[in-house]
């Protein structure tokens, strides 16, 4: 796909005479390509997924990109990356980071909407190897670092790009989007390609982690209301995530097949509930997909259809990253939200 984006800029450019300006090239031509590249995707939606807690589960990536492995929301044309500074880069490489950093608790600021985070929390868990580092591009090229070790299957960290409110942090930034009233979004989508550790040592999972709350303002310590794990890719050659699986039951939201799970009661993360999401194959010990565009408004609204999910939240944090169990580098080659009027990038 992404050569016919080449060769149809480039043919355009031509016929406007200006090769150097091909890049820019917007209106008619960029609705055309878009048309064009949406024709003909057809992409295989029969996945499915799998449910477990997050706080003990374990999860990975499939390593290297390949486009039969994309999850698609059918409607949603495939577009190229418009020139700006949040546009992906060519290829995302650790080396040309802006930030770094160890600190367990490191962020930085980006763009007007997020910010990035360490986020190493498990210190004091069986298998935690100090050291663990996080780097950033942009917002939407970033990763981590670790050299932990499996021993008993516990989350050391979760190094993740926050939008919104998050525990023990609160809002950090002010012009995010969020909260946004269920009620009244009118669209939320995301979009997120990994490459991550397929191998012994290498076991995490990589999720969206979603939190609703019942007001506006709730303060850095104040829990959410409801938390909703999209699972998108799962590294775990102990079977334990394969086995929570079996347990959940098989849902359809927005196109896409998951298996749900649901805890009710309070917990670590919410007062009222956890809903796990998980997207498939699943199959030991790869499970998931490592690029994913998901219609997060229509899974949003087919949990309240299903009484699941109370009308009345409002949406406060999206936060995709890696709860990081074992070894390995992690790295976020493409990532977007697009909240409301905002564009899908």
């Amino acid at each position: 796909m992404h050569n016919r984006i080449f060769i149809l800029v480039g043919i355009a450019a031509l016929l406007f005479g200006c090769q150097e300006n091909a890049t820019s090239i917007n209106g008619d031509l960029s609705s055309s390509i878009n048309n064009y590249l949406s024709s003909d995707v057809n992409i295989d939606l029969s996945s499915s997924s799998l449910g477990f807690s997050s706080v003990e589960l374990a999860s990975s990536s499939l390593g290297s990109y390949s486009s039969s492995n994309m999850v698609v929301v059918p409607g949603l044309s495939s577009q190229a990356a418009p020139s700006s500074s949040s546009a992906a880069p060519i290829a995302c490489n650790e080396a040309s980071a802006i930030w770094t950093t160890n600190d367990i608790y490191g962020k930085y600021e980006l763009g007007e909407s997020y910010v990035a985070r360490n986020n190493v929390w498990g210190g004091d868990r069986a298998g935690y190897v100090a050291g663990e580092s996080m780097w950033v591009v942009s917002e939407r090229c970033w990763g981590a670092n670790a050299s932990h070790q499996e021993a008993t299957g516990l989350v050391k960290s979760f190094p993740n790009m926050l939008r919104g409110w998050a525990t023990w942090d609160g809002y950090i930034r002010q012009n995010t989007g969020l909260p946004l009233k269920l009620s009244e979004m009118t669209k939320a989508k995301i979009y997120w390609k990994t490459s991550a550790p397929s191998a012994p040592g290498g076991r995490y999972q990589g999720l969206w982690d979603i939190y609703l709350h019942t007001i506006t303002n709730p303060s850095a310590t104040q829990l959410s209301h409801t938390n909703i794990q999209i699972f998108q890719q799962i590294y775990d050659p102990s079977g334990y995530a394969s086995g929570e699986a079996a347990k959940g039951v098989t849902k359809t939201y927005g196109g896409i097949t998951f298996k749900m799970n649901i805890i009710n009661g309070a917990t670590m993360s919410s007062t009222n509930k956890v809903i796990t999401l998980f997207m498939g194959p699943f199959a030991k010990p790869n499970m998931g997909v490592p690029e994913a565009l998901i219609d997060l408004k229509a899974v949003l609204d087919g949990l309240k259809a299903d009484g699941i999910l109370d009308p009345n939240l409002y949406l406060s944090s999206i936060q995709p990253g890696w709860e990081i169990i074992g070894a390995g580098k992690f790295v976020t080659l493409d990532f977007w939200t697009a909240l409301q009027d905002e564009p899908e990038l």
